[in-house]
């Protein structure tokens, strides 16, 4: 928790207190696994009634939280800007860090057994934190659409669809936008823009923002935007000269969202069993990891490392069943000191075996190396 301070400022009783809410909505969310962006953390102020749902309430409320940061009394991690971000180059240092975990690279696809295909959009970047932990959950593509999506990025989505219309699934896409004349058209955009790249009609679900929604958790209103050339339309079909954004719902209800429109995509049982192929082929990837260095003294010792695997194998079998034969007591030693456990000696008068003393000489077979100098 980097709480870090770059200087000192005392802050009156009203600014104090905004910073204590401020505090507990983030300790709040971060308790569910979420951070915020500024104006989510507004939508919050602004749904418990502690402000005013204005744009100058929404700067104050910034400069406030941007102070209580730079005195350390907010961590800087709990706030984020989603959509301004340095791209930074990654780095290992070394072989072991290259393969610690390597194993959780394999990721198979388990779309591929279920009868549709299904993309995540929402209209804000601010919120692609948010879809993406259910996305990610269930292994959905998703997007920030940053408003009305590009024809670039649109015919990308449509040539995505259009192959898995051409592998037999079905093509659904969750939409999420604000409720307001622009957002509730974006998703009917969408829908007409994606059919006709995909070649074919796309199953758009609109998820959220919806009226009944509105309804239902009561989320801070907004004036519609009058010069919108869709306000017409929008205050004749709801009624209302109000808006409402996506981003005042809190981040678990829009998780939860995601979530059961995904599961009804789903058939569990082909799911599951792909997700336990996927963990059986990741243990050997995991163990590699463990033994890194005896596979560089395998593979950079000799022109054949297979070759001389194979051969000490045969050489392993050849040797365990002579041992087998020559001395069963000193095998099953042998046997129980690679398992772990305690030898117990058989009680002779329910074993007849004697046990057999044996040496190298008594064992008929070459256990020199194949690949390995002859010996004299």
């Amino acid at each position: 928790m980097p709480l870090i301070a770059y200087r000192e400022q005392r802050f009156n009783s009203k600014a104090r207190k905004t910073v204590e809410q401020a505090k507990s909505i983030i300790d709040d969310l971060k308790a569910q696994g979420y951070v915020l962006t500024l104006r989510q953390l507004y939508y919050q102020f602004v749904s418990r009634n502690w402000i005013a749902n204005t744009e100058q309430e929404y700067k104050r409320l910034g400069r406030i939280v941007c102070d209580a940061r730079e005195v350390g009394e907010i961590d800087w991690l709990d706030i984020e800007d989603r959509g301004r971000q340095a791209m930074l180059h990654g780095h290992v240092d070394s072989p072991e860090k290259v393969l610690e975990g390597i194993e959780h690279a394999l990721r198979l696809n388990p779309w591929l057994e279920q009868e549709a295909y299904c993309e995540v959009w929402v209209e804000k970047a601010a919120l692609e934190g948010v879809i993406a932990r259910p996305a990610n959950r269930w292994r959905a593509p998703y997007m920030a659409c940053k408003g009305y999506l590009s024809v670039s990025e649109m015919w990308r989505a449509g040539r995505r669809f259009e192959r898995a219309i051409a592998e037999g699934k079905r093509p659904v896409l969750i939409h999420l936008g604000d409720h307001d004349p622009s957002g509730l058209h974006m998703t009917e955009d969408s829908e007409t823009r994606l059919s006709l790249f995909a070649r074919m009609g796309v199953d758009v679900r609109r998820i959220a923002l919806n009226m009944d929604q509105v309804e239902q958790y009561d989320p801070p209103e907004n004036p519609a935007k009058q010069t919108d050339s869709r306000f017409a339309g929008y205050t004749s079909k709801f009624k209302t000269d109000k808006s409402w954004e996506l981003d005042a719902l809190l981040p678990s209800v829009i998780d939860g969202l995601i979530d059961a429109e995904l599961q009804k995509l789903l058939d569990r049982d082909k799911w599951d069993a792909t997700l336990r192929r996927e963990a059986e082929d990741r243990e050997p990837l995991r163990l590699l990891g463990f033994r890194w260095e005896e596979v560089r003294e395998l593979m950079l010792s000799d022109e054949h490392p297979l070759e001389r695997l194979r051969a000490l194998d045969e050489v392993t079998w050849s040797i365990g069943k002579t041992l087998r034969r020559a001395a069963p007591v000193q095998a099953e030693r042998l046997a129980a000191a690679d398992a772990r456990r305690a030898y117990v000696r058989p009680d002779p008068k329910d074993d007849a075996r004697e046990e057999t003393e044996w040496s190298e000489e008594a064992l008929d077979v070459d256990v020199s190396d194949p690949f390995g100098p002859e010996l004299d």
